[in-house]
């Protein structure tokens, strides 16, 4: 069986299209109480358009604190401007008459379509170099800074990151690279897809690693990254921002777009396997939870496979479990991806670069609607939208989680991260 399933897209005008069908507008009943735009119906019981929905939607799932962009709380909020200040876009809602309680969150039951589902499997093999390690389960427990078991006479394992050569591959591909520029047709989600399709590479003889090599992950860091660029490239609205914001956007974002496209490579290669094994994709590569180790002759061996096991198992049951439960889609995954890129909360870019952002999750809201409704005729998919909320707010919090455990590594000496150039890098976003 094939180790990964392409991205299948609806024809427009017949079978042969690349692309399914545009978004069929929907019938306005009226302007939206809180923008001003073409209302689609009543959403939390209040007149208004998909975008505000959807916003006070994300707002009320992952619970969202807005600071006011001008602190004055009294931002006009219109169809020209609706996206400039979110905390007053969320006070209007809430003056509005739109409430917590009438967001309907995700209920135990199947959910029933035709999509293609991320579900393919096939045969483990274990790549083997030298005799099977040991087993080695000990959990990461830093010792405390008063604590007599630090040894200053052990050397830090160390990942070095040339960043020269990336950043000229960085500035070629922003500044060259337009692989949609003839592709007036493509709606923001097709656009997500197209791009993600771009870096399936299949690989038949897929194998599980035994052996862990740390000296390659440097050169691995810097392949994703250029990788992730390309794919953003890909998404027009990102083409036509300011350089020096794609690259804060980059360094801000690309491992949490890296895990989302590992975890759904792993599930179409492995499928149940990625459980019952706990087995990742990672680089092109396989590695095992339980099978994968790294070599005891390195410093500090027992402390970096425990952080590997843990991590390993933890983006395995917060990410690719409820994924592989709810069947979730390529288009799907698009809309993951698309949000992820978007979200630049703390990031210091321009205010144009803020309003594309703003209005590209928008429209991704409004098509992933036109995507349920039209295409797989699922008129109540507001718990399956919540699913996909709750994914992208536990990946926020694994990039999280990971910031501090390579904080704890580097502390105590652990682990030294050697990067040519931190504004391309953040040594805590690896």
């Amino acid at each position: 069986m094939e180790a990964m399933t392409r991205i299948k897209f609806e024809s427009r005008e017949s079978s042969s299209s690349d692309v399914p069908p545009d978004p069929i507008p929907s019938t306005s009943h009226g302007d939206c109480i809180i923008c001003e735009q073409k209302a689609h119906g009543i959403h939390f019981g209040v007149l208004s358009c998909r975008a505000c929905a959807a916003f006070f939607r994300r707002t009320i799932v992952l619970k969202k604190e807005y600071p006011c962009r001008r602190f004055s709380k009294k931002c006009i909020i219109s169809k020209e401007i609706r996206y400039l200040c979110r905390y007053c876009r969320f006070q209007k809602c809430i003056e509005a008459g739109m409430t917590p309680d009438n967001v309907v969150y995700p209920k135990d039951g199947d959910f029933q379509g035709e999509e293609p589902k991320i579900r393919v499997k096939k045969e483990l093999k274990i790549e083997t170099s030298s005799p099977k390690p040991e087993t080695m389960q000990e959990p990461f427990n830093p010792p405390s800074s008063s604590s007599s078991s630090i040894s200053t006479s052990v050397p830090a394992t160390k990942i070095s990151v040339e960043c020269k050569s990336l950043a000229q591959k960085l500035i070629e591909i922003f500044k060259t690279f337009h692989p949609l520029e003839s592709r007036s047709d493509l709606t923001g989600i097709h656009q997500l897809a197209m791009a993600t399709y771009s870096l399936k590479t299949p690989d038949p003889e897929l194998q599980i690693l035994e052996i862990l090599d740390i000296n390659q992950i440097g050169g691995y860091w810097t392949r994703v990254l250029v990788d992730v660029a390309q794919w953003m490239q890909y998404i027009k609205d990102f083409g036509i921002i300011d350089f020096q914001d794609k690259i804060k956007i980059l360094r801000n974002c690309w491992c949490s777009i890296h895990r989302l496209l590992n975890v759904v490579e792993s599930l179409e290669a492995f499928g149940e396997d990625v459980f019952s094994e706990q087995v990742m994709i990672i680089g092109k590569k396989a590695v095992s939870a339980k099978k994968s180790q790294f070599p005891k002759e390195i410093p500090s061996w027992q402390t970096l496979q425990s952080n590997f096991v843990k991590s390993t198992v933890t983006v395995i049951e917060a990410i690719a479990r409820p994924m592989f439960d709810m069947c979730a889609t390529h288009m799907e995954l698009a809309f993951l991806l698309g949000m992820t890129l978007w979200d630049l909360k703390g990031l210091a870019v321009s205010e144009s670069t803020l309003l594309i952002a703003e209005r590209f999750q928008a429209r991704l809201a409004e098509e992933m609607h036109e995507y349920y409704t039209n295409t797989w005729k699922v008129p109540c998919y507001a718990p399956r939208l919540i699913q996909l909320m709750e994914i992208l707010r536990d990946n926020e919090n694994l990039q999280k989680e990971r910031a501090d455990r390579l904080s704890l590594l580097q502390l105590f000496d652990i682990l030294s991260l050697e990067i040519g150039d931190q504004s391309l890098i953040d040594p805590l976003r690896c």
